[in-house]
């Protein structure tokens, strides 16, 4: 019977990294998600939070539209920089709406 040396890191050590990917990571990676209207967003340079009420493209700008509970208004660049249910997140455009049939 011959010794197998098991190797821990694989054959690319480099491949992953077990700071951002492994469960329980100190900084996991941000999953990409796409937007919903009446989904809760937190921006987290601003602290706004608020109900996703419309997405626009202007000026090749995709935006998101937050409304918060008091009724005010404000959009923000998609991309990251998003909290959803106390998660990192980036914010993508909705998916386009299918017609049945």
């Amino acid at each position: 019977m011959a010794f197998t040396p098991i190797d821990p890191y694989g054959a690319d050590v480099l491949a992953r990294d077990p700071h951002r990917d492994a469960p329980g990571a100190p900084n996991p990676r941000s999953r990409q998600v796409h937007v919903e209207i009446g989904m809760v967003l937190e921006d987290v340079g601003s602290g706004w939070v608020g109900a996703v009420t419309r997405v626009e493209k202007s000026g090749g700008v995709h935006l998101v539209e937050l409304e918060d509970r008091r009724g005010k208004r404000r959009s923000f660049p998609l991309g990251g920089g998003f909290w959803l249910e106390g998660q990192s997140i980036i914010a993508l455009a909705p998916l386009p709406r299918t017609s049945p049939g």
